[in-house]
C-alpha cells in the first residue's frame, strides 16, 4: 500500500479505520449486509465507479436467494401477528 499523497488521503483513512472499529456494533443490529468485493480499489477511486458498482450488483445478486427467504419469514411473522391482533381480547370484570 501507498502511503498519503495528501491531507485528504489521511483522513480517508482515519475514517476507514472508525468505521472497521464500530462496525461490529452496527452489523449486530442489521439483518443483512452486503460486502462487494472492493479490494484493489482506492477510496477515492471514482475513476472506477462502474467497475465498483459492477462488484456491487455482483454482491446483491449473490445475496438475493437469502434476502429473499429473509423477507419470506419476516412476512410469515408478521401475518402471524397480524391475525394475533385481530383476535378478540379478554378482558378481567
Amino acid at each position: 500500500m501507498r502511503g498519503p499523497r495528501h491531507l485528504f488521503d489521511v483522513i480517508g483513512q482515519c475514517f476507514s479505520i472508525a468505521q472497521a472499529r464500530m462496525s461490529a456494533q452496527w452489523r449486530k443490529d442489521t439483518d443483512l449486509v452486503l460486502e462487494p468485493d472492493v479490494d484493489g480499489f482506492s477510496y477515492d477511486g471514482f475513476d472506477r465507479s462502474s467497475e465498483l458498482i459492477a462488484s456491487g450488483e455482483r454482491a446483491m445478486r449473490a445475496a438475493l436467494p437469502a434476502l429473499r427467504k429473509f423477507l419470506e419469514a419476516k412476512s410469515a411473522a408478521n401475518e402471524l401477528l397480524a391475525k394475533a391482533d385481530a383476535k378478540p381480547h379478554m378482558t378481567a370484570a
